[in-house]
């Protein structure tokens, strides 16, 4: 249902390639990375295009398919990416086949590609919303990576990279004549033809409701530079046009965070939303296998020493948990024996059990250490909690336990 942009072509090697890439990159000031037999341009908020390649036995080039999901970034970054493949098949030299779905590859009309594609496209997301359940409507999530994170609260409403949206409250404005248009605006990062104020207004939004903790910038390199990314994007779109709605309390909380000096306000339009704007202000839903556990949204995404997981870095309050999971497909599954562990309790609840252990002091880090084993079907579950003293760290444990369920 997404709209895309193929690109096949040719190299004479992947270094020859990736050499071609950085000169791209560096010119329109893109990020480039290249894992495994696959290269990735970021090109903006939600906006990237990968290149996957083969190297042939004989000749020792490398075939390339280049892929681009261009919604729900926008019509602006299909646009963008269009004008991106070109550029780099021009510079490699082989011959290439870019498929537009869209045609604007070959007609250049952006009036066609928003009005003819993605406007259709949007309302065919907005057609799901109308389904219902005991006479409410059923939550929708569109342009949304659930392997990363599920806001907690989301009944009846549609959940998009941008922010909450009320499905009833949509609804009810699509039937006033240019409802589409304007909720268009309010969707795709990228809505309109240039980087105008609103791709730069828009890019910070998603910024602020997907990654923006409103925590302190000298927290961690993530909160500096997303608070950075907001700040630099907000104020370039107040500059672009004074005219936009514009969210200012969050814009001054960052302010404070990055300790900065705010812009003048005075003269700017007062950005209103259906919610407060930040998923990271509530509970986020996380899964594991098929499992789901809950975390504050200040909780960060941590990978040290072969172990993953989350933490909130507070100071002198913090919590860690790190996260680990195995999966049975034959024989009995049972808890795992802790060494010098201390059983606490154990609980049911549908589809599972799980067990607490009192790990004691950590020999890793200045503080105590519980571990939440859980079973599920063919799977097991390992959540290391760590905390300051051991009376907190119960206690974190035990409200985690309490946020745990099945798929």
């Amino acid at each position: 249902m997404n709209i895309n942009l193929t690109i096949r072509t040719r190299s004479s090697s992947a270094a020859t390639f990736g050499k071609l890439l950085k000169v791209v990159a560096r010119r329109h000031q893109l990020t480039l990375t290249h894992t495994h037999h696959r290269f990735s341009l970021s090109i903006c908020r939600l906006g990237n295009m990968s290149f996957s390649y083969r190297t042939e036995e004989k000749s020792g080039e490398i075939t390339l398919v280049g892929h681009c999901c261009t919604t729900p970034a926008g019509p602006g970054f299909h646009k963008e990416a269009v004008e991106l493949a070109d550029e780099i098949t021009d510079l490699n030299g082989y011959d290439f086949h870019i498929e537009d779905e869209t045609g604007f590859y070959g007609n250049n009309d952006f009036g066609s590609l928003r009005n003819n594609y993605f406007l259709p496209w949007l309302r065919g997301i907005l057609s799901l919303c109308r389904r219902q359940k005991d006479g409410e409507y059923l939550s929708l999530a569109v342009g949304w990576d659930d392997e990363v994170y599920l806001p907690s609260d989301r009944k009846g409403l549609l959940i998009t990279p941008l922010g909450f949206f009320n499905i009833s409250s949509l609804l009810a404005r699509l039937k006033h004549p240019g409802g589409l248009e304007g909720f268009a605006d309010e969707f795709f990062v990228w809505p309109h033809e240039e980087r105008d104020a609103l791709f730069y207004r828009n890019s910070a939004l998603n910024a602020l409701w997907e990654d923006c903790c409103f925590m302190p910038s000298e927290r961690s390199a993530e909160d500096k530079e997303t608070n950075a990314f907001i700040l630099d994007n907000l104020e370039q779109a107040a500059r672009l046009d004074s005219h936009l709605p514009f969210p200012k309390e969050e814009y001054l909380k960052l302010c404070e965070c990055a300790d900065c000096e705010p812009i003048d306000l005075s003269g700017l339009p007062e950005l209103q939303t259906d919610y407060p704007i930040g998923y990271r202000k509530g509970e986020l839903i996380y899964r594991l296998g098929n499992l789901e556990f809950r975390l504050p949204g200040q909780f960060i995404f941590f990978e040290k020493n072969g172990t993953h997981g989350y933490e909130d870095r507070a100071g002198n309050d913090w919590h860690k948990v790190t996260v680990l999971a195995y999966s049975y497909e034959d024989g009995e599954l049972g808890y795992l024996e802790e060494e010098g562990g201390i059983l606490v309790e154990e609980r049911i609840f549908e589809d599972g059990e799980c067990r607490l252990y009192d790990l004691g002091r950590s020999k890793q880090e200045d503080g105590y250490v519980c571990q939440l084993q859980v079973l599920t079907d063919h799977q097991i579950s390992l959540f290391s909690i760590s905390s300051t003293s051991r009376e907190e760290s119960l206690r974190f444990s035990r409200t985690f336990a309490d946020r745990i369920s099945t798929l």
